[in-house]
């Protein structure tokens, strides 16, 4: 595939879009998901309170807004993501690799980005900053 190398990583230009795409992708699913545990969940119903306690029901309605979204996007990039060096799978870096286009499978090139240690410490940074800003009660 003639496609350039961006930012000295081995990866493509057209790989860095997708990848970026993804990341939309995946904080667009951080804010189902906060849709779903805080306001349906812990606000309009006793499921919370029944199946993680009240404290931790307080914690999760007290975290609503960037808070929620930035741990819950990091979680998700970490499982939809970053890549873990024993699977050895092209999920992580190609979502739709199964199919025969190029730019969706290993032909198009993606570096070490999603199994890199600066990538892996940035999403920790995110979870770490999302639960630490979280407004806690005790």
């Amino acid at each position: 595939m003639n496609n350039p190398l961006l930012f000295k990583t081995d990866a493509s230009t057209s790989w860095w879009i997708l990848f970026a795409i993804r990341h939309y992708l995946t904080l667009q699913l951080a804010h189902i998901v906060e849709y779903l545990f805080v306001d349906v969940l812990a606000l309009r119903s006793l499921v919370s309170i029944n199946l993680i306690g009240p404290l931790a029901t307080l914690y999760t309605i007290n975290a609503k807004g960037w808070p929620f979204i930035l741990t819950t996007w990091g979680v998700l990039n970490f499982l939809l993501i970053q890549e873990n060096h024993d699977t050895g799978h092209t999920f992580f870096s190609h979502w739709l690799y199964f199919v025969d286009i190029d730019m969706f499978n290993n032909n198009n090139d993606a570096g070490n980005v999603v199994d890199s240690e600066l990538y892996r410490e940035i999403l920790v940074s995110m979870i770490i900053a999302g639960v630490a800003t979280s407004k806690f009660i005790w």
